[in-house]
């Protein structure tokens, strides 16, 4: 009994680094496995629209501050109509910061009313700090008024295909319909980097100052992962369920559009961020 007890563990001892070498083979030939996410809903999609990742992408959400890329791309289409070839070092038209631009309770640039800004600063700071009020004044003076600037962007969502968006406001307030998918905001990120590239420098941008009459508004881009290589956009937002971005990434030779929604806090939807980013680069 002894002996071929002695006998089998001779065998196993033998074929252990064969069976090594099969796990190792095996290992690396299967799929790269999805990344553990915190946020409740994650996506990556190519430039062509194939999805590579997806987690709850359909799952209705606030969009919070990310709704400002929607309302920008609006302003920019309406822009393109008055000025034929409009590009962004042309944007020196003025608009008015007003009361009612102001008084919105969300995040803000710092201008005060009666602030006249450029067209450009006021996309700067829409991009950037996220300024509610400027996105505001460019409503106002661009669409006569921020109920205007939402038809607008609704009637963007519905012709590049976000069947489960709807805005109320234009700046990210959370109300009971104002709502989105992370599918639907991957297909905003698309629209802007296919048919709207210019805004690209606005949301690439790190810093800015912008100047009024009176002083200087220094501003920093609220998305950290600028600094991170191939990484050019879009938004970031951040609402009652968590911290949530669309970023904009060059990998491999192709374009990429990687959503995170809800993450708990800055750090873990930087952490899902860069997990995506990792998988869609292998």
């Amino acid at each position: 009994m002894r002996k071929k007890q002695k006998k089998i563990y001779i065998y196993i001892l033998l074929l252990l680094p064969i069976l090594s070498v099969s796990v190792i083979f095996i290992s690396s030939n299967r799929e790269p496995l999805p990344p553990p996410i915190f946020a409740q809903a994650a996506l990556i999609m190519d430039i062509e629209g194939n999805i590579l990742f997806e987690k709850n992408a359909h799952m209705s959400t606030e969009p919070a501050s990310i709704t400002k890329l929607a309302a920008v791309a609006a302003v920019w289409q309406e822009l393109s109509k008055i000025t034929e070839g409009m590009v962004w070092q042309e944007l020196n038209g003025e608009i008015l910061i007003t009361q009612n631009a102001v008084a919105v309770q969300a995040s803000q640039a710092g201008f005060l009313p009666g602030d006249r800004i450029t067209i450009y600063d006021a996309l700067m700071a829409a991009m950037l700090p996220s300024g509610s009020e400027a996105v505001i004044a460019l409503g106002e003076g661009i669409f006569g008024s921020e109920e205007n600037l939402v038809t607008a962007m609704n009637f963007l969502a519905e012709k590049i295909g976000m069947e489960n968006t709807y805005f109320t406001n234009s700046v990210g307030l959370n109300t009971p319909d104002h709502k989105t998918t992370a599918y639907d905001l991957a297909l905003l990120g698309l629209y802007v980097q296919q048919n709207l590239p210019e805004l690209i420098h606005f949301t690439s941008t790190r810093a800015y100052t912008a100047r009024t009459a009176e002083r200087e508004i220094i501003m920093s881009n609220t998305n950290n992962l600028l600094v991170t290589e191939g990484i050019n956009g879009l938004k970031t937002g951040t609402g009652l369920m968590g911290k949530s971005s669309v970023l904009l990434s060059y990998q491999n030779n192709r374009d990429l559009i990687i959503v995170v929604i809800n993450s708990p806090d800055s750090t873990l939807r930087r952490i899902d961020a860069m997990a995506l980013l990792e998988f869609a680069g292998r």
